[in-house]
């Protein structure tokens, strides 16, 4: 049987729990622009249901390119 990698949860994957867009559940992660209290709640409470961890852009860049990014 063939070893599979972990599936990663995207952000596609929280809004589509949380019942919201993925603009929306993105402008609530990167704190541009307004959210709705209710909104606020259902993306909280999809984020550790799901386990989701955001990937730093540097390191998604990183990934898809073959470049290296300075560090931070």
């Amino acid at each position: 049987m063939p070893h599979r990698p972990p599936k990663v949860t995207r952000l596609k994957d929280v809004a589509h729990r949380a019942g919201l867009s993925t603009a929306t559940v993105s402008r609530f992660l990167n704190d541009h622009g307004p959210a709705s209290e209710a909104a606020r709640s259902r993306v909280l409470h999809a984020i550790p249901e799901l386990d989701y961890h955001s990937i730093p852009t540097r390191l998604i860049l990183r990934a898809s390119c073959g470049c290296a990014m300075p560090p931070e």
